[in-house]
């Protein structure tokens, strides 16, 4: 009997399948990838917060809030890069979270001489 839509016929159950690889061989502590709370409205804190910049390389850098804060994870991910048409100009790009991967919040460029733009926001 031919399937139709009228007389379906059951599909077949897939064998199981088991994915595995050998562990990484490199000792690099990950970094949080987890996204920090999407909060949309602006949280004010009833003290002070001291949050602290945490170098990841030549060119980025995670803020951090307090290690007594409810939330410790990376707040903002920020990166200096050089434009390459300008070589005295640096573009600083700001993501939320602890990766280059997370939400793009804004951007700016900055000249040894002159402010050419700042705080770009993209919509969301």
């Amino acid at each position: 009997m031919v399937p139709t839509s009228l007389n379906p016929q059951p599909l077949p159950v897939p064998e199981q399948v088991v994915l595995s690889w050998p562990p990484s061989e490199t000792n690099v502590e990950p970094i949080p990838n987890e996204a920090p709370p999407d909060y949309r409205v602006a949280r004010n804190p009833v003290q002070p917060v001291r949050y602290q910049f945490s170098n990841l390389g030549a060119n980025s850098m995670i803020l951090l809030p307090p290690a007594d804060a409810p939330d410790t994870r990376p707040v903002y991910h920020i990166t200096v890069s050089m434009n390459c048409f300008v070589p005295n100009c640096y573009i600083t790009t700001i993501r939320r979270g602890g990766t280059e991967q997370g939400e793009y919040v804004g951007d700016f460029e900055w000249v040894a001489q002159n402010c050419v733009r700042f705080c770009e926001r993209r919509p969301s």
